[in-house]
């Protein structure tokens, strides 16, 4: 039947495409109380990239045998009370702000299974951005970093016949691999 199911929209804007999903492992806490061990459900995530350059999380979750799926944008949530939205001058730093461009890849950075924060590294065009990522449910973009440069360089390092003129170099990044 079709009752076991669950739509989500990520209202991308026209044009814009997905171009990577990437799954996430985030387990909730689990704890003790008098002895008896009580884990919550496990939540899957995944992380969707666009043709645009936004990231949305995406969340399965499990609660009495029916899953729920949600959808939203990458962002730091912010309270309407808070009065760091009511003064944004006097207490928030320079966020970094992304650039839009097509996103090729996308990976999270190994950490502890307990981690409340992963490190998330996705390539944009020719720069490489670097996201944490809280089990608390907010992203927060770290930096943003054009890494073309240094590419060419070590390339023409390396090949003494790599052209000079950076047109004619073509530089094009499709993939990103981290090691341990």
């Amino acid at each position: 039947g079709g009752e076991h199911f669950s739509f989500t929209s990520l209202n991308l804007d026209e044009g814009e495409s997905v171009t990577t999903l990437t799954r996430v492992n985030v387990s909730n806490i689990s704890f003790s109380v008098d002895t008896v061990s009580i884990t919550d459900s496990q939540v899957q995530t995944y992380i969707v990239s666009t043709s645009n350059g936004r990231l949305f999380s995406l969340n399965v979750t499990s609660a009495s045998g029916k899953y729920q799926l949600s959808a939203r944008l990458f962002g730091r949530p912010q309270s309407s009370l808070s009065l760091v939205r009511l003064l944004p001058t006097l207490w928030s730093s320079q966020a970094v702000q992304p650039e839009s461009g097509n996103i090729n890849a996308v990976t999270i950075a190994s950490s502890a299974q307990d981690a409340t924060v992963r490190t998330l590294w996705v390539l944009i065009d020719l720069r490489l951005q670097q996201w944490s990522m809280s089990t608390e449910g907010w992203e927060e973009l770290q930096s943003d970093e054009d890494v073309s440069g240094p590419i060419r360089d070590s390339l023409r390092a390396s090949f003494t016949l790599a052209p000079r003129d950076d047109a004619e170099l073509d530089l094009e990044l499709l993939d990103l691999k981290l090691e341990r």
